[in-house]
C-alpha cells in the first residue's frame, strides 16, 4: 500500500555526528534494529565532515544549491552536481565541501548486505509520465506537482509504494527523484 510523506510534516534533527540538521523521510529496520533502507532530506549549511553510517551504501542527489564537493577516504574530490545521483558508502570518512553555498540533498541510504538503491533525476513536460520501479519505489516531488494514481505530491513531498505505479507531471512540467530499492 503507498503513503505519502508531506515535506511540510518532516521535523528536523541533528546529524548523526551532530555537525548538521537533516529530515527524515521514512524508514524501514532491518536485523539488530539497524536500517535496512532510509531516506531523507539534509541541509548542507557549511563544510563538514558526514556521519559515519556502518554497513550503508548511500546515494546523494542534491536538490537545491551549487555543487558540493565530497571527499570520500581521501580520494580525490567528486563535484556533486544538482540532480546528479552520487553513490558511495556510507561508512567511508566523507566530507562535504560546499563550493557555490548552502544546500539541501535527498539521500538514500541501503543496508550493504540486503538492499541495493538506484536514483534517476527526471525532468518531465505536462503530462509526461514514466513508471515506477523497484521492489519498494519512492518518488520525489523537487518540482512541480506529480499525480500517482489517485494520489498528488507536491514539491518537497515524497510517495512511497510498489513498482507499477506511474507518475505524471499533473500541472504542468515537474522535476522529480525516482528511486527503487530492491532486495540484494
Amino acid at each position: 500500500m503507498a503513503h505519502i510523506v508531506r515535506g511540510a510534516d518532516l521535523q528536523p534533527r541533528p546529524w548523526p555526528n551532530g555537525l548538521g540538521t537533516t529530515r527524515d523521510v521514512a524508514e524501514q529496520a532491518g536485523p539488530e534494529g539497524r536500517p535496512d533502507w532510509l531516506l531523507s532530506i539534509a541541509d548542507l549549511e557549511r563544510d563538514a565532515p558526514f556521519s559515519h553510517l556502518p554497513g550503508l551504501d548511500r546515494v546523494f542527489t542534491l536538490i537545491e544549491g551549487d555543487t558540493v564537493a565530497l571527499v570520500v577516504d581521501g580520494a580525490p574530490p567528486m563535484a556533486c552536481r544538482l540532480l546528479l545521483p552520487t553513490h558511495f558508502p556510507g561508512d567511508r570518512p566523507t566530507t562535504s565541501r560546499l563550493t557555490g553555498g548552502p544546500g539541501r540533498a535527498f539521500n538514500v541510504f541501503a543496508d550493504r548486505g540486503s538492499r541495493r538503491a538506484r536514483v534517476a533525476a527526471l525532468n518531465l513536460a505536462a503530462g509526461g509520465s514514466v513508471p515506477t520501479e523497484g521492489a519498494i519505489a519512492v518518488v520525489h516531488a523537487v518540482s512541480g506537482t506529480l499525480a500517482i494514481g489517485p494520489d498528488r505530491i507536491a514539491p518537497g513531498d515524497t510517495w512511497i509504494g510498489a513498482a507499477g505505479a506511474t507518475a505524471t507531471a499533473a500541472d504542468g512540467p515537474a522535476t522529480l527523484l525516482l528511486a527503487a530499492l530492491d532486495p540484494t
